[in-house]
This record gives C-alpha cells, sequence and structure tokens, in this order.
C-alpha cells in the first residue's frame, strides 16, 4: 500500500513513533527502520543507505503489517548487514538519509522512491561537520583492535569515502585519495612490527587487481600517519593465487519430495536473493562483522553459507569455512524439515562454484566432468 501525499501539509498528520538503525557506518552501509502513525494506520519504512557511491539505493514501506512480517522485513533488508540494531531519533534518521542522497546527486544513481513520497521528513538538512560526526558516530561500532581499526580504514580509503574514512583517521585523505578510484577491498594483511603495521592490501578497482603495500602507525586509536610503499598490479591468475581458499560443496538431490524455493525464501529470510540463468542463488551471511579483526581479513569471510537450487533440481550448499559448511549441512538434515538427503560432498582446494553459477550448465556433476575433461 503506498500512501499518496499530495502536498507538505499532510506532513503534520504523521507522527514519529521510533526508529532503529544498524551500526554498520563503517561497512559503508546502514540500515534504517523507521516506524510512524499516519491517522488510524501504522506504518514502518525500510531505507537501505550506501555512503560509498549508490546513496539512498533501497526503500521499502509496510502499512498495518504484523510484528512477524515486520521482523522478516527488517531481516531482509538489514540481516546480511552483520550489525546491530540501535534506536535513534528522528533528526539523526534525516540527516543520515539527506547524506545518502547527495551521494545520489553526485553520481547521478536513480532513487528506488518518488520524493514526494518521503516529504513527511525533512530531509533538507545542511549539516555541519560536527553534527555529521555525531550523527555517525551512533551508528558506527565500538572498535575493538588495532588490527580490525586498519581494516575498517582501508576499506573506507579505497571505497573513496571520505567521511567515513575521518572516523577512523586523522590522516589527509586527500593524498591518499589519488591513489584510488572507488574500489573494493579483497584482501588485507596486517603485519604488527616494532611501533608501526606493514599492511598488503588486494584492490579490485573494477578493471584491475592491484596491490598496495603500506606502513601504518596509530595514536589514540586512530590511523595517525601513512607511508605508501608501492602500488602495483597484478593479475588475475595471481590474485586468485592470494584469493585462494578451501571450498566445501555439498550436492542435494531435490527432485523428490516437498523441497522448493518458497522454503528457503520461509526459512532464509535474511538471505540474499539472485537469479542466475541456472538457477537461484541464495547468500546466507554471518551475524556480525567479527571477519574484520582478523590479521588476514578477507571481503567473503561474511558470507556463512551460499544456497544455489538449480534448474535441474540440484541444490547446492557451499561454504568456504568448515565449520559453517557443518552447520549448513545440519539445518538441511536435522533441523529443517525438507526430508532430502546429501548425494556427494566435495573439499576443494580453491573455488569452483562461482564458475559453475555462471556457467550454461545445471547439472553441477555435468559441469564438473567437462572442467574434468579441460584439464582443470
Amino acid at each position: 500500500m503506498v500512501l499518496k501525499l499530495m502536498n507538505r501539509d499532510n506532513k503534520s498528520k504523521w507522527i514519529f513513533e521510533k526508529a532503529y538503525a544498524t551500526d554498520t557506518r563503517l561497512m559503508g552501509v546502514v540500515g534504517l527502520r523507521i516506524h510512524w502513525t499516519y491517522g488510524d494506520k501504522k506504518v514502518v519504512d525500510f531505507f537501505h543507505l550506501d555512503y560509498e557511491e549508490f546513496g539512498l539505493d533501497g526503500f521499502d514501506r509496510l502499512v498495518d503489517k504484523e510484528d512477524m512480517e515486520i521482523e522478516n522485513k527488517t531481516l531482509s533488508v538489514m540481516g546480511g548487514l552483520g550489525g546491530d540494531m540501535i534506536k535513534l531519533d528522528l533528526e539523526s534518521c534525516e540527516k543520515l538519509v539527506s547524506e545518502a542522497l547527495l551521494l545520489n546527486d553526485k553520481y547521478l544513481q536513480d532513487l528506488p522512491v518518488d520524493m514526494d513520497e518521503l516529504a513527511y521528513y525533512n530531509l533538507d538538512h545542511d549539516i555541519s561537520k560536527n553534527d555529521y560526526y555525531k550523527v555517525m558516530k551512533k551508528v558506527t561500532l565500538d572498535i575493538s583492535t588495532e588490527i580490525e581499526l586498519i581494516n575498517y580504514y582501508f576499506m573506507r580509503l579505497v571505497g573513496i569515502d571520505r567521511k567515513g574514512n575521518d572516523l577512523v583517521s586523522d590522516c589527509d585523505f586527500i593524498e591518499l585519495e589519488n591513489h584510488f578510484m572507488p574500489s573494493t577491498l579483497l584482501r588485507n594483511e596486517v603485519v604488527k612490527k616494532d611501533g608501526y603495521y606493514y599492511v598488503k592490501s588486494l584492490i579490485d578497482d573494477g578493471n584491475k587487481y592491484r596491490l598496495f603495500t603500506s606502513n601504518i602507525w596509530i595514536e589514540d586509536m586512530m590511523v595517525n600517519k601513512v607511508e605508501i610503499l608501492d602500488d602495483i598490479p597484478v593479475s588475475t591468475f595471481e590474485a586468485g593465487l592470494m584469493l585462494k581458499k578451501p571450498e566445501y560443496i555439498g550436492v542435494f538431490d531435490v527432485t523428490q519430495g516437498i523441497f522448493s524455493e518458497e522454503i528457503i525464501d520461509k526459512e532464509k529470510v535474511s538471505a540474499m536473493k539472485n537469479f542466475h540463468m541456472n538457477g537461484v542463488l541464495y547468500t546466507e551471511f554471518n551475524k556480525d562483522n567479527s571477519h574484520v579483526r582478523n590479521d588476514i581479513y578477507y571481503l567473503n569471510d561474511d558470507i556463512f553459507c551460499i544456497y544455489f537450487l538449480t534448474d535441474m533440481g540440484q541444490l547446492l550448499l557451499v561454504s568456504f569455512s568448515e565449520k559453517n559448511y557443518d552447520l549448513g549441512k545440519k539445518w538441511m538434515l536435522e533441523e529443517s524439515f525438507l526430508e532430502i538427503e546429501i548425494e556427494s560432498e566435495f573439499k576443494l582446494d580453491s573455488s569452483l562454484f562461482y564458475d559453475f553459477v555462471n556457467s550454461e550448465y545445471d547439472n553441477f556433476y555435468d559441469f564438473v566432468s567437462c572442467d574434468e575433461d579441460d584439464g582443470r
């Protein structure tokens, strides 16, 4: 249901009730859930805010829905962000959205909602730097280690998220920014030295892979000095070696019994769902972002398990962690009502699964046989 607002006079009919946000600003994204009363109706707005380049890139609204549906929508919108939900006042929420909208304008990103539908919000905030950081601190988790600080620092640096970077650094961002375009930190290795840290950062800038090495100094839990050592391109093969991790795959036959796509939709509400030519992919994320504390950070360490339902009736369970794979298998075999059995299991030294997803095959065994014939 959409509530049409013909003009701003209707703003007085909207009564703010409460709001929650994820404390994930340092991951570059924040999820918002804002509750309103409009006459005799209960309205809940959901925002997905990206502070690197997409701005306000997700919006949804529920009207007069039960608590369970609200919670399921919360999991769907925010469950993959890995943060805790904190309570926020309305003005802070408006400032968060206002800041994200600046990026929509800067990068010419389309909005997911007509701005007339948000007329009851004050999104014309001219935010001072001091006010901005007060708000952003509210949606920033407490950093517990210097390694965690460094990993967040590089995520914000390569993402060209200047304001996010300022939450963890006193360095001159503009000087360092010249080394990057909006990029993704794939791997970050942090080695403690005598009084400083040596860091190797593998970056994907969309066109090529680069290995960026640096020395980092920290004072009062802020990065306060960066010494650039090297910035070199690396081949796809070299990047693959650096990202090489075991891959655990289980194959289930779901052509018989009660299993369906709708069951995963219901049971894995927070999983990200994507459609491919040969099936439907569900990515379930960890409940928190504790992987950022690791001295070797991997981008995909936030993944708990992946479920891929092929058009041929195979269900693949995939994880990059043996512990997570075992937990995912336990759910499928013991704790769910799927009544399915595992056909085969694979432990691979490097990733093959995404090659299958992006192939024309809808049967994993056929794909593996073809792969072996090609000598891989």
